[in-house]
């Protein structure tokens, strides 16, 4: 099995420091393995990130369904889809996991 690693970042924001991504080629399958800042407290510059990040991941998934391979992207993506995915999601309202910003960036 030929494993070869991609990047260790999200392309996007040289400034970004955090290492939360890494991609690698997996026999012919490209497995991105994330963990999607948290957010909170919301609102505030957490949360600004995170929809950033999620932009960024938007983009570079496109990018990657262009290359004709098998892509899977796995991880902790720290969102709430549904309100069916969360014990009383009234209390989660203004909670960075749930806002319905993310919500919606992580259905398109």
């Amino acid at each position: 099995m030929q494993i070869t690693e991609v990047q260790r970042t999200l392309p996007g924001d040289a400034a970004d420091g955090q290492s939360r991504y890494l991609e690698a080629i997996v026999s012919e399958i490209v497995i991105c393995c994330l963990y999607l800042p948290n957010g909170n407290p919301y609102p505030g510059p957490k949360f600004d990130y995170k929809l950033s990040w999620v932009k960024r991941l938007k983009r570079r998934a496109g990018q990657l369904l262009k290359m004709e391979l098998p892509v899977i992207l796995i991880g902790d993506f720290n969102i709430i889809p549904t309100a069916d995915d969360v014990y009383k999601p009234e209390r989660w309202e203004n909670d960075a996991l749930f806002r319905v910003e993310v919500r919606k960036a992580f259905r398109s």
